[in-house]
Order: C-alpha cells, then sequence, then structure tokens
C-alpha cells in the first residue's frame, strides 16, 4: 500500500489506514525491551550498558564496579549473619563446640599497574621493598634480580704522553734539594719573632705596643744562613749549566 501497490477486497468490506504515532528514539518493542533490560541490569547488578563506550562511561563503569562490590559485599553480610544466627549456632550447639562466626571478604582485584608505580615512586623516595612483601603483591615466583656485573674501565691512554717528560731533570733537583732544608735556614729569623710573640702575650700588650717592638728584632734576626743556602742554590745551578746539564 505504502508503494501505490494494489489490493482486493470482497464487495461491502471497509478498510481504515492506521498511522503509526511513536515518538523519540524507541522505534520497534525490542529497542524498548533492550533499553528497559539494561536499566534494570544498571540498577540491581551496577552493570553498565550495553553498546556504550567512551571516556565518561568507563569512569562511570568504575563506579559501578564498586557500587557491585558493595552489593555483594552486603548480600554477603546478609547471608553470614543468617547462618551465624541459625545453622551454625545449631550445629555447635549440638556437637559442643564453642561458638563460630564465618564471615567473607569481597574486594575487587587490585590494580597490579598502579600498586607497580605506587611502589617505584615510594622506591624514588629511599625505601625499598623486601622480598616477602613483593611475593604478598604480585605472587611468590618472583626473586632477587642478580647484580649486574660492572666491567672495570681501562685506562685512559694519550699518545702524546711521555713517562720521561714527568721525570724531574737534574737542576730541579738541586733546587728542590736545597728548599727542603727551609725550616732550618728560616728558624734563625723565626725565633726571635716568636720570643716577641710570647713575651708581649706574658706582658699582655697590645697590638700597637707590639708593632712599636718590631724594629727591635732585625738586629735579632740571623739571615746568614737563608744567604748561604741561596748562594749553594744559585751556584749548583751555574756548575750544572757549565757541565751541560740541559733542563728539560
Amino acid at each position: 500500500m505504502s508503494n501505490d501497490g494494489v489490493i482486493m477486497t470482497p464487495e461491502g468490506m471497509g478498510l481504515e489506514l492506521l498511522e503509526s504515532k511513536l515518538t523519540g528514539s524507541i522505534t520497534t518493542q525490542q529497542s524498548l525491551c533492550e533499553y528497559m533490560d539494561d536499566w534494570i541490569m544498571e540498577v540491581i547488578l551496577g552493570q553498565s550498558p550495553r553498546g556504550k563506550g567512551g571516556g565518561a562511561v568507563a569512569a562511570a563503569s568504575n563506579e559501578r564496579e564498586d557500587v557491585r562490590t558493595e552489593l555483594s559485599q552486603a548480600d554477603s553480610d546478609l547471608l553470614s549473619e543468617t547462618i551465624n544466627s541459625t545453622l551454625l549456632t545449631w550445629f555447635c550447639e549440638f556437637n559442643g563446640l564453642s561458638p563460630c562466626r564465618v564471615y567473607r571478604v569481597i574486594k575487587k582485584d587490585e590494580d597490579l599497574k598502579a600498586a607497580s608505580e605506587t611502589d617505584k615512586n615510594v622506591a624514588g623516595m629511599g625505601f625499598r621493598m623486601t622480598l616477602d612483601g613483593v611475593r604478598a603483591k604480585y605472587g611468590e615466583h618472583w626473586e632477587d634480580a642478580a647484580p649486574t656485573e660492572v666491567k672495570p674501565l681501562k685506562p685512559a691512554s694519550f699518545a702524546e704522553s711521555n713517562p720521561a717528560a714527568l721525570q724531574p731533570d737534574a737542576l730541579d733537583q738541586l733546587i728542590e734539594a736545597e728548599q727542603a732544608q727551609w725550616q732550618a735556614v728560616m728558624e734563625p729569623m723565626v725565633d726571635p719573632i716568636r720570643a716577641l710573640l710570647l713575651d708581649a702575650a706574658a706582658r699582655g700588650e697590645t697590638a700597637a705596643q707590639l708593632l712599636a717592638r718590631l724594629p727591635e728584632l732585625l738586629a735579632k734576626m740571623d739571615a746568614d744562613p737563608l744567604a748561604e743556602s741561596l748562594a749553594r742554590t744559585a751556584f749548583a745551578a751555574r756548575l750544572g749549566a757549565q757541565a751541560g746539564i740541559e733542563n728539560a
């Protein structure tokens, strides 16, 4: 009829055209039944509707999962209380046993990925989980990893290195030998200063009074050992140069 077709009816039979009055997104009885079934599952079981996805639906699904867990725990509590107050009590009394109770803990599985990220962050703060803790959380099949072998580094070698160039030459050795005697050379000059400081401290003199007495030390300071050491050093250097000792 909708495609301008032809139909034949007996004489005297009347025909009346009925027009659909459906509105909205529901088009068939099947869609209506599926819509109602989805809401029944969501309200009673906390199950997400069929054929839907996306970030918002995923977040809502996590919330409904928590609701399902709470509903399951509530039903388990009711069942446990019924068993504890009836069958279990009667069984213990009949057999002369101490009263006991049963209880079920219902919880969803732990997100191991989120737990591992948390453990990694805690380890970054300087803490370390024990092997027992790892096995309790992630399973009994875990063991300590073998330590990584660290190979010793080879000493760096440079093409321009020359061990002979690092050895001091003869003139440097002569100068260093003279400088090693600095304490014996400087003692005659330092002793008067040390004695003056001790005497000033014993008398309780001020810094100005101490400075005023410093010129008196010039006559007491013996510079001859220092002059002799410098002369010997200069003589040794000149003698080495005349003997042909090269200064590298």
